[in-house]
């Protein structure tokens, strides 16, 4: 139940023992920016456009008689080549890279106690197949 971007396995051990009810609201707008159509690959994949995703999740966490309620979010977009027929299956397939910045009070409190390593920032690979 983390936000995208927040990637720590520590981070759902730690969330999962302190807080008891968990919540995640998001919201996603997809739109395709480049139609491209092409088969340049050969038979390896059929092209159909490049798409851009926003993204906003919002991560609320209560139940916890310490802590109280907390809450933590990410934002960002994912840039993704949308292709057909890849290695010769035939469904759609998703390949790029996600970016993604997590804040929050909850966020904070695990940055501060170095249960999370490393900054807000987070960029990752993006690789689906629809079934």
């Amino acid at each position: 139940v983390l936000p995208r971007g927040i990637l720590d396995s520590d981070a759902q051990s730690y969330i999962g023992r302190i807080y008891p009810v968990q919540s995640k609201f998001t919201a996603d707008y997809a739109f395709p920016c480049l139609p491209l159509d092409c088969s340049w690959l050969g038979p390896l994949a059929y092209v159909k456009n490049l798409e851009v995703t926003g993204f906003f999740d919002y991560g609320l966490y209560g139940g916890s008689k310490l802590s109280g309620t907390s809450s933590m979010f990410s934002t960002g977009a994912e840039v993704c080549f949308r292709l057909s027929n890849l290695l010769w299956i035939p469904y759609d397939a998703k390949i790029g890279i996600s970016y993604s910045y997590s804040g929050g009070k909850l966020w904070d409190k695990m940055t501060a106690d170095k249960i999370i390593a490393g900054g807000p920032h987070s960029v990752s690979a993006v690789f689906s197949v629809d079934l």
